[in-house]
């Protein structure tokens, strides 16, 4: 009898198994759509919202969900109207449950998402996946850091300086 219950279980522990590895390595379809962050840096809120729409707020930052990601700008106190922005930053979507964020392989393949230009520049810092550069975008001296993991990048920071 014990037998008979073991024999009922395993094929249900075979197609469990099978659903939650399909779900692990098929690779999702690689974001598209970019987002001009070098334009952004150093903009007000009042200006972001202007082009963007309204946000939610957190605290002293900013959200906006886009259609493949979240862009979020932080500014240095509560009163974003009147501070400098402290950071911008862009994460991508997570594919579907059991399944990794979807990324793109490396920073040279976001940084044409996120509209920046590396220029064949090798990272200033490289770290478990996230890459650092030292960047002047729109005049302004950034600190750029692209998250993720040692094969995927999820998502771009940029702080000014």
């Amino acid at each position: 009898m014990t037998q008979t219950r073991f024999e009922s279980v395993v094929p249900v522990l075979i197609l469990l198994l099978f659903v939650l590895s399909c779900g692990r390595f098929t690779s999702a379809p690689k974001p598209t759509q970019v987002v001009d962050l070098p334009s952004m840096v150093g903009k007000s809120l009042q200006e972001l919202t202007a082009v963007l729409g309204p946000s939610k707020e957190f605290g002293i930052c900013h959200g906006w969900t886009l259609p493949e990601g979240i862009l979020s700008v932080c500014y240095k106190s509560d009163n974003s109207a009147k501070e400098t922005m402290s950071s911008i930053s862009y994460d991508l979507f997570r594919r579907p449950a059991f399944a990794p964020r979807s990324g793109i392989g490396s920073p040279e393949e976001m940084a044409p998402l996120v509209n920046m230009d590396l220029q064949g520049r090798k990272p200033d810092v490289e770290f478990i996946g996230a890459y650092s550069y030292d960047l002047i975008l729109n005049g302004k001296a950034v600190d750029i850091a692209f998250d993720g993991g040692p094969k995927e990048i999820v998502g771009v920071r940029v702080n000014p300086k």
